[in-house]
């Protein structure tokens, strides 16, 4: 997806097309304006995207904000939860609703999915968290708290060791 621009698909009021966030100047870059272009007005969905990335592109330009757009994020190593596994964790809100949840990110997009320990006990919510998480993103990384989960996870898996 590009930077400071999405989709807006609106069925109850028609409204499809493509947002860019841009700000009004220099001065207090948090002053954000927006611009819709729309699928109907440029053409279709490709064409409103190219039209809503070359005026992002322009205003960027004016305002010398240029690095913004081409800025790179950079990737690090995800912190493990306090249960011990990377994308893997345990949910008690006062003890009303226990869950556990596997999560992580797909191409810019965050998921997470639970499991209630009320419906799946708590092992069998365990191991479906694990085998969802395995199943988006591989083996699981499990950082020396392996003893205080559960039951082991029936997925592959790694063992980190903390410093």
């Amino acid at each position: 997806m590009a930077k400071y621009i999405w989709r807006r698909d609106d069925n109850g009021r028609w409204t499809h097309g493509w947002s860019v966030a841009y700000p009004k100047n220099t001065s207090n870059i948090t002053d954000i304006r927006t611009k819709f272009f729309s699928d109907k007005k440029y053409g279709g969905k490709r064409k409103s995207h190219l039209a809503a990335k070359k005026f992002r592109d322009k205003k960027y330009a004016e305002l010398e904000l240029s690095y913004l757009i081409t800025r790179k994020t950079r990737s690090r190593q995800r912190s493990p939860t306090k249960d011990g596994i990377i994308g893997v964790k345990y949910y008690d809100y006062l003890s009303i609703t226990p869950y556990w949840q596997a999560h992580g990110s797909e191409n810019d997009q965050q998921w997470s999915k639970q499991f209630s320990v009320y419906k799946y006990g708590s092992k069998g919510a365990f191991l479906m968290a694990c085998k969802e998480r395995y199943k988006r993103h591989g083996t699981l990384f499990i950082h020396d708290r392996i003893k205080d989960l559960p039951c082991r996870p029936d997925v592959p898996y790694k063992l980190i060791k903390s410093k």
